[in-house]
């Protein structure tokens, strides 16, 4: 599906990983997985499902991904204030 393949581009993009997560699909669905040297793991665990549940999970860990950065940032800015001594 062109749609989650572009949903797992975003994904790749936000992780800064190139290629790392990728589409499978069988039994008339799709699951995300995540290639780790030699295999793959299946970061959500979900089996084979219809394209719009995993596209909703998958935009639910394109969000944590981005909370997750947001959170990281603050605190280098906090880190970096009380080095200046203005906190």
């Amino acid at each position: 599906s062109k749609h989650l393949e572009a949903k797992i581009l975003d994904l790749n993009l936000l992780t800064g990983s190139p290629s790392n997560f990728r589409l499978d699909s069988a039994y008339g669905g799709y699951e995300l997985q995540r290639m780790r040297g030699t295999g793959c793991s299946k970061p959500l665990n979900t089996g084979h499902i219809p394209a719009r549940q995993l596209a909703g999970l998958i935009d639910a860990m394109a969000v944590g991904i981005r909370l997750q950065k947001i959170h990281d940032e603050a605190k280098i800015f906090d880190y970096l204030w009380k080095l200046e001594g203005l906190d």
